[in-house]
């Protein structure tokens, strides 16, 4: 009979030939997509520890050497240096797959590698199993890494250094060059590289995020290239119990040609998995606070004052749809303290004799209530908030309360209450937790309340929760869940700081912007809170009412709204003394973006044109404007500067284009009709809205100077032969929801619609006419002929004493007098002078005379 030392080593002799064609197997398989698409060929090979992936002609992007990283017990674990346990084919939807197992030597875990095909690349998903009788303490899982310092390499194109990093950091979103920021670079849940030279693109991207924060990080010189890249999972400390298994969010990887449609793809798949329900239009509402101090009430009481407001807003804003009024949150919790979600500031309310009384108030002038609320914490000073909750508090992982000082300025000289508050976090895992706060938003429910800010939606990494098999996002989704549950579908729930993919499907909207539009109140007697002291609103802070970051953060944002969920830019606020130009960028983006619109000026005293101004983003559309230039003009040098607003109606379509110069100095824009979209062999009429400008008819391209720290807005149509809209004055939009329907009758040359507004509402419709018609019947016009190159604009006033009034105008065909006058150029045709201007042309314009 064998003994047990024999046995042993006849097994390790017929199993190590296993082992090596294990790894043999592992190095030399291949997998190609099943089908060809209209992405990029690629192609995935093994080797010891890693894989290999790039497209097959590999000169363009690829990977060589990427593997995987993970820390254990406080010290970091790499595929380089596990064994290969086992490797096998798989079968998918879209192709072969691969199930690659390794052991890390050291301690009792496997780590096991799932490849499979998708519609548009590779899916990796990773799993850790703990396989030993201890627990191990996860962290800083990096699903795939790569390091030139170890083998590892990542091409991107001939000139990396010029490559460009789409960084998804939120509310500070925008496009840089590798180059840039000592090479180092960051970005939530996707990593998106574009060579401009190959027209390539690189997306790896997380496509599940409900349970762990995902991110990306690369590092770049200009004599290495690109030295390491690493796409991680972070879910704080997580003890893998033995025999338990952890699994890592779904890593896609694909080669794509069109950076914008790589952004496209990739939310189209979280989309299809949350499936969010949304409204059909974003919703409206008041906050009146910017112009108000209601904390110190110098004008009034802050309830009174409010009603005052808002008795002001549906008067001068009646006929249009606005249904929620956001309270002040200082006012309305009791001190102004957050956790007082029960108890209010009573001595605000005496107007209406208490806070509910208020919120019955605002239902007779059709509003709904919208609070701030902080859902995952609490000021420990908020009355008996704290002692409720001792068992449920979220703990360390010594199993100490977590709890910080709130210093909300950030300001060491700032002395006011909330600043001198102490922050302690909920454990979302804790059935108390649930209960208490299913308590507070029954009763804010039963009193009225149908709009949230829920704000501060971070959990700290390093806390140990009651449920030790959830990760703290898992805890936070299971608080919005329970606060959706318990405020009903009805309701309206919007995220700000910390919000991220993994809340779709349970919120409404989020906000892709800072704290643009808020105002503070003065600092006072007891004031909670006060950020500028003497001043209520302020400008080029970088948070509150920065153009700069409110374009760029929109534009970056682009490719979520209405698939994650509806993007907010946050409030509106643009009345005297805020700059006209920074007014109009306030208005024109809010006038374009489908967000959210909560209006914070005081309409009891409004500037007439600052209301008139207000009314261009009335009503509200659903669409989001869609960035130009986002991966040309990019950081540090530049920033996305164009903004472009496709416009379908049921008479006919045309294009909105915004340009944006931050710059202290004039910015030459260039349409170029390629880029929008456009068909360059066909004419354009091009007028801007802010100057009010028919600019002309071009083919190809446009030029046109924008001034310093401004915007211009530009709407581009078809040169048609007969009149056509330029545009109105009554909607940013000029047209997509004011004119319904439009008709050029050609026998009867007759021009007919119908324009729609409030009762009460005056507006102008402004025409395009060719030089060879003029109208039968003027009354009622202005008509202004422009002689470079002798078209007519038409304006005709519409003042609606019903919603929808009609309009014509007749034309007839008419015979130019055949000579323009001496004084432009003596004995000249018509012809002539067109002629004429044509030669002063410069070099590149395009403007046609037809």
């Amino acid at each position: 009979m064998l003994n047990h030392t024999k046995v042993l080593w006849l097994l390790l002799i017929a199993v190590t030939p296993l082992l090596s064609e294990a790894q043999e197997r592992a190095a030399t398989v291949e997998i190609r997509p099943a089908a060809p698409s209209h992405f990029p060929d690629w192609k995935l090979d093994f080797r010891d520890g890693g894989f290999d992936l790039k497209t097959p002609d590999g000169q363009f992007i690829g990977l060589e050497g990427a593997n995987g990283s993970v820390e254990i017990n406080g010290k970091l674990f790499s595929l380089n240096n596990a064994r290969l346990v086992s490797s096998k084919e798989t079968s998918t939807a879209y192709g072969p797959g691969q199930r690659v197992e390794y052991a890390f030597p050291e301690i009792n875990c496997r780590w096991i590698w799932n490849f499979v095909p998708s519609r548009d690349g590779l899916e990796i998903l990773t799993t850790l199993k703990n396989t030993g009788r201890t627990v191990l303490t996860v962290e800083n899982w990096n699903v795939v890494s790569l390091s030139k310092a170890q083998g590892g390499r990542f091409t991107l194109g001939t000139d990396p250094g010029n490559g460009r990093f789409f960084r998804w950091h939120t509310w500070d979103m925008r496009v840089e060059l590798l180059n840039s920021d000592n090479g180092n670079h960051s970005s939530e849940n996707i990593c998106l590289l574009f060579d401009p030279s190959t027209k390539r693109s690189f997306m790896s991207a997380f496509t599940t995020m409900d349970r762990m924060r995902c991110s990306h990080s690369l590092r770049y010189s200009p004599g290495e290239g690109i030295e390491e890249y690493k796409a991680t999972c972070r879910f704080g400390k997580y003890d893998l119990r033995p025999k338990q298994e952890l699994v890592s969010e779904k890593l896609n990887i694909s080669f794509q040609t069109d950076p914008y449609k790589a952004l496209e793809n990739w939310v189209n798949v979280i989309y299809r998995d949350k499936k969010p329900v949304l409204a059909d239009l974003p919703p409206v509402g008041l906050s009146g606070a910017a112009w108000i101090d209601g904390w110190n009430e110098h004008e009034g009481g802050y309830a009174e004052v409010s009603i005052e407001n808002i008795k002001a807003f549906r008067n001068k804003l009646k006929g249009f749809d606005a249904d929620i009024f956001r309270i002040s949150t200082l006012n309305s919790l009791k001190d102004g303290i957050p956790g007082n979600w029960k108890k209010a500031n009573e001595r605000h309310f005496s107007f209406t004799n208490g806070y509910e009384n208020f919120i019955r108030e605002l239902d007779k002038y059709g509003f709904k209530a919208g609070v701030w609320v902080s859902p995952f914490w609490f000021a420990g000073e908020a009355d008996g908030v704290l002692e409720s909750n001792r068992k449920n508090l979220l703990r360390d992982r010594a199993g100490a309360v977590m709890s910080q000082r709130l210093n909300w300025s950030e300001n060491r000289d700032d002395t006011t209450r909330i600043s001198r508050l102490t922050k302690y976090w909920l454990d979302g895992t804790h059935p108390n937790t649930e209960a208490y706060l299913k308590d507070v938003f029954t009763y804010n429910r039963k009193i009225g309340v149908r709009f949230y800010m829920l704000d501060f939606l971070d959990v700290p990494g390093n806390s140990r929760l009651h449920d030790p098999s959830k990760t703290p996002l898992e805890a936070a989704g299971s608080i919005l869940k329970m606060i959706r549950k318990t405020a009903g579908d009805d309701t309206h729930l919007q995220t700000a700081v910390s919000s991220t993919p993994a809340y779709g499907g349970i919120i409404n909207a989020a906000r892709v912007g800072r704290d643009y539009g808020e105002s503070r109140p003065l600092q006072g007697q007891g004031t909670p809170l006060s950020d500028w002291g003497n001043a209520m609103y302020v400008l080029n802070d970088h948070h509150y009412a920065n153009t700069h970051y409110l374009v760029q953060n929109a534009a970056a944002s682009y490719f979520t709204h209405r698939k994650l969920y509806i993007n907010d830019i946050n409030f509106f606020t643009i009345d005297k003394p805020v700059p006209l130009e920074h007014a109009r960028i306030t208005t024109t983006m809010f006038g374009l973006c489908g967000s959210p619109l909560l209006f914070d000026d005081d309409f009891r005293r409004i500037d007439s044109e600052r209301l008139r101004m207000a009314k261009l983003c009335l009503p509200r559309t659903k669409g989001w404007p869609t960035p130009v230039d986002l991966f040309d003009n990019v950081y540090p040098d530049n920033y996305s500067r164009y903004l472009k607003l496709p416009v379908l109606t049921s008479w006919g379509s045309y294009q909105l284009l915004a340009v944006f110069n931050h710059d202290d100095t004039a910015y030459s824009a260039e349409l170029d009709f390629a880029k929008l979209g456009l068909d360059t062999q066909k004419p354009y009429c091009i007028y801007e809205f802010w100057t009010e400008e028919y600019c002309g008819t071009y083919k190809e391209r446009f030029g046109y100077s924008i001034p310093p720290k401004s915007c211009r807005l530009f709407r581009i149509f078809e040169n048609r032969e007969h009149p056509w809209l330029l545009s109105t004055d009554m909607h940013i939009q000029q047209g997509a929801v004011e004119v319904k329907n439009l008709q050029w009758d050609p026998n009867r040359m007759r021009l007919s619609g119908t324009a729609t507004r409030p009762v009460g509402e005056t507006g102008n419709l402004f025409f395009l006419m060719p030089r060879k018609m003029r109208v039968v019947d003027n009354k009622g016009l202005w008509l202004l002929k422009e002689l470079e190159d002798y078209k007519v604009i038409i304006r005709k006033e519409i003042r609606f004493t019903k919603e929808e009034e009609d309009f014509e105008i007749f034309f007839e065909p008419w015979e130019e007098r055949k000579y323009v006058p001496g004084h432009l150029m003596r004995n000249a045709t018509v012809e002539e002078w067109l002629e004429h201007v044509r030669k002063q042309q410069k070099p590149g314009d395009t403007r046609i005379f037809d």
